[in-house]
């Protein structure tokens, strides 16, 4: 009945309502049209009705062209979806079930924290690469979300040279647009609301020689060089293609010490194929001296240093599961152990 009545065989978008003379009100808001794709996605996953599939796809592409516009006030060249946020949000709504079927993504609409949007704003915008496009905020019933470029690619789970190397590419480019720029900080995302947070964790290591290497990773931390970090910087945060990275999920972004990215990217890694982080020595070793050579040489950094410090951040990333374990009393868990090992192991060639 709806898409008899309300469907404009023009384009295959959907009127507003049928008044109650029986006349058509012939506005089409996104919401209208949004509300059928989904309707003719989840009519195509239940039926396997090919007719609905069809529509719902034909509704999509006209929607994208009807509803985006090339007039956005502070970039005239980003294209945006115009119309009211809420209503939009029920567009993406029917977008995003029809591309879970037809895999046709153009978008990603993310549940976003105002932390993640504050870091976009403040450092990610100018950003030519490396980073997902954010189109538009939109607030839908008291929730953020993030409208942002869909990004095909694969994860650094397994991690290959070729990839490796592209995603140490994009955290230089982006470090070297920081480096140093301790005036940019993001809402609520500082060096100074991070200590703190860093300090605590070393109250639970409960091993003396750890507590003294916690302490020289403290100094270290409040004195060497800052630029972006992602500060979350795992392998599954990065999405890889045709020789390119793309790094995402920024929230926890600020301006902190250069190591702390790094030393995540690689800590986790095991030579083990069958582990969640497969990452070799030798691409370990090759990650530590490709970002000497791109980007700390050119920033002054000696090399030795650099080692020396890189090592007390590794040594952080395992701590960190420590204390993860003592605080949750999760002392026996295999992780707990598997780090409580690494960590003593690794302290003794900080000696």
């Amino acid at each position: 009945m709806t898409r008899t009545n309300l469907c404009d065989p023009a384009d295959g978008l959907y009127w507003d309502n049928i008044r109650l003379d029986g006349s058509v009100e012939k506005t089409k808001y996104s919401y209208n049209s949004g509300q059928m794709i989904q309707a003719g996605a989840l009519l195509y996953r239940i039926t396997g009705e090919q007719l609905s599939l069809e529509e719902a796809q034909r509704a999509g592409e006209s929607a994208d062209r009807f509803f985006r516009t090339a007039t956005d006030k502070t970039d005239p060249s980003m294209r945006v979806h115009r119309d009211m946020s809420w209503f939009n949000v029920i567009l993406f709504r029917g977008l995003k079930a029809l591309s879970e079927i037809d895999g046709n993504t153009a978008y990603v609409l993310k549940k976003a924290s105002e932390q993640e949007l504050s870091v976009y704003n403040t450092f990610l915008v100018s950003a030519e690469r490396a980073v997902p496009h954010l189109y538009k905020s939109l607030n839908y019933c008291g929730e953020l979300f993030l409208l942002m470029e869909y990004i095909e690619g694969h994860d650094l789970r397994k991690c290959d040279r070729e990839s490796l190397t592209a995603v140490l590419d994009a955290l230089i480019y982006l470090q070297n647009m920081y480096w140093e720029r301790r005036e940019c900080q993001a809402v609520d995302l500082t060096f100074e609301a991070s200590l703190p947070r860093q300090q605590n964790r070393g109250k639970y290591l409960n091993y003396a020689d750890l507590e003294h290497a916690y302490a020289e990773y403290l100094r270290l931390y409040s004195s060497v060089p800052r630029t972006l970090c992602h500060d979350d910087l795992l392998p599954f945060n990065v999405l890889c293609a045709n020789g390119h990275a793309t790094i995402i999920d920024w929230e926890y972004a600020a301006i902190l010490p250069y190591p702390t990215s790094l030393a995540r990217l690689i800590a986790h890694g095991e030579e083990d194929e069958s582990a969640f982080f497969y990452m070799t020595q030798a691409d370990k070793d090759y990650a530590i001296e490709y970002y000497f050579e791109h980007l700390l040489k050119e920033n002054g950094i000696d090399y030795n240093d650099y080692r020396r410090t890189l090592d007390y951040f590794l040594l952080y990333e395992y701590c960190e599961w420590i204390m993860l374990g003592v605080k949750y009393n999760e002392t026996g868990s295999e992780r707990f152990q598997k780090y409580y090992a690494k960590a003593k192991e690794h302290i003794k060639s900080l000696a």
